[in-house]
């Protein structure tokens, strides 16, 4: 009878326990579910973006999409404000940022560059970077240890911006793979 009342009581304490990490779960969830809302929130909150941008975005922040590839165009209204909430979006692996790099979305891109943890490649498209913007970039960038690629096409690199670049591959960058294509480097030493 002691074993069996012994067993009972550890039962119910294996229950009891059982119940409050169910309990810490539902909380959780309950959370990242008021987190996702707030994003949605902010999405469409953005008056200047046109429906199907933020109609894609709402669908990415909902979590529904594996994986997705996102296209942000700076140069365009409200565009900026989609880019900080990218990084909150869990499931954007690739982000292709194309558009002028201003004093205002240059904050917004290392912000998302630094929570963008589950950014696996970005490139930056047809984008003047002034060698300034990029050394910003580089040091966000070397310290995104989740990043496999980064391409930057067309972006007006020179030599002047070598120091840069120079920087991030002598970081603790563990990229594997970076493609500069279409700029002006010319031969350099690297």
């Amino acid at each position: 009878r002691r074993q069996l009342f012994a067993e009972l009581r550890r039962v119910a304490a294996s229950k009891a326990r059982t119940t409050e990490l169910r309990e810490e779960v539902y909380r959780a969830d309950i959370e990242d579910r008021d987190a996702a809302k707030q994003r949605l929130h902010d999405i469409d909150a953005c008056d200047d973006v046109p429906d199907s941008v933020v109609a894609a975005a709402m669908h990415l922040a909902g979590g529904n999409v594996d994986s997705p590839t996102f296209t942000v165009d700076l140069s365009k209204q409200g565009q900026g404000r989609l880019l900080s909430m990218v990084a909150h979006c869990p499931n954007i692996s690739t982000l292709i940022v194309k558009g002028a790099l201003t004093p205002e979305t240059l904050p917004l891109l290392i912000d998302c560059l630094n929570l963008g943890h589950n950014l696996h490649e970005i490139a930056f498209v047809g984008m003047h970077i002034s060698p300034s913007q990029l050394s910003s970039l580089t040091t966000a960038l070397a310290s995104n240890i989740q990043l496999d690629s980064i391409a930057f096409e067309h972006c007006s690199l020179t030599p002047a911006h070598m120091p840069a670049l120079t920087h991030l591959f002598n970081s603790t960058f563990a990229c594997k793979r970076v493609s500069i294509c279409g700029d002006e480097l010319g031969y350099v030493d690297w």
